[in-house]
């Protein structure tokens, strides 16, 4: 449900009223979320970050407002050399409202994003990792494993390449969610 605030020159601002989630909780600032979601950035890697919040709606699949329930390891990526790997780290969201776009059934009670962690398995971390996660609400701005596989064989198949690390890492990547941005969540 939304309710819009209006001027003379028409609607400036639209608010959104989303069942199951607390105000209150969805608006309050913690210094620590904040903290928790910069550290998740993977040293060096690359980072689309979308100009505005409509350009950002548009690069997702889904919107959504969730809880982290838990934070695993990912599947690693493997690359050209077998010893060359990229271990992941996954945030389990538990999905309270859609604010955007759709989830498949299977994700609609749980989904995982997966991050980036490094060259180093997450598992001696991940206990301090579980602690700092934000406890209250979070909005995601999400872009589905599926969504992502697909664009990436669309673009080879335009260029007349082969799908580079095969469909195994593909497969990989179809169970899991991705940010946009690691700027695309908000706490």
């Amino acid at each position: 449900m939304a309710a819009g605030v209006a001027t003379t020159s028409g609607v400036v601002a639209t608010r959104y009223f989303l069942p199951g989630v607390d105000d209150a909780a969805l608006d309050t600032y913690r210094q620590s979320d904040v903290e928790f979601i910069a550290q998740l950035g993977m040293p060096g890697a690359m980072d689309v970050v979308p100009s505005t919040l409509k350009e950002a709606i548009t690069m997702s699949s889904v919107v959504l407002v969730g809880e982290i329930a838990d934070v695993r390891p990912t599947e690693p990526v493997t690359g050209e050399v077998r010893s060359d790997k990229v271990y992941g780290l996954g945030m389990v969201v538990r999905p309270l409202e859609v604010i955007q776009g759709s989830l498949p059934l299977r994700f609609r009670d749980e989904l995982t994003i997966d991050l980036l962690h490094g060259e180093t398995h997450p598992a001696s971390g991940l206990d301090e990792v579980r602690e700092r996660r934000p406890k209250g609400p979070v909005v995601f701005f999400l872009r589905s494993g599926e969504d992502a596989v697909n664009r990436f064989i669309d673009s080879w198949k335009k260029e007349g390449k082969p799908v580079p690390g095969g469909t195994a890492r593909l497969d990989r990547d179809r169970q899991y969610y991705g940010l946009v941005s690691y700027h695309g969540i908000l706490v």
